[in-house]
């Protein structure tokens, strides 16, 4: 990697960094959350208690993927994925997102 690849890759950390750092701190309270469900901490029936941890955890999911995607330059993890599941070829997603 010259120079000139390693300021860039530089800048895009100090862009995304601090929103990518947002969303992992965000995912680290849900997963607390759920852990705390786990270890019976939570004193609600347990129906509640299952609709609690299936919630926190479909939030958990697209937040990972906005995360992923902010560090691969800012592309979307669902625009990689519709382009891999139209074509229908697995490879088409790695190979576009090297370029």
């Amino acid at each position: 990697m010259d120079n000139r690849d390693s300021e860039k890759t530089q800048r895009h950390l100090e862009k995304v960094g601090p929103i990518y750092c947002r969303l992992m701190e965000e995912i680290k309270h849900r997963d607390a959350a759920i852990v705390s469900v786990l270890d019976g901490k939570v004193a609600l029936p347990s129906p509640v208690l299952c609709d609690l941890c299936y919630v926190e955890l479909r939030k958990i999911c697209p937040q990972l993927d906005q995360a992923r995607g902010r560090l691969v330059d800012g592309v979307s993890v669902e625009n990689e994925m519709q382009a891999v599941y139209s074509t229908g070829d697995r490879r088409s997603s790695s190979a576009s997102s090297s370029r």
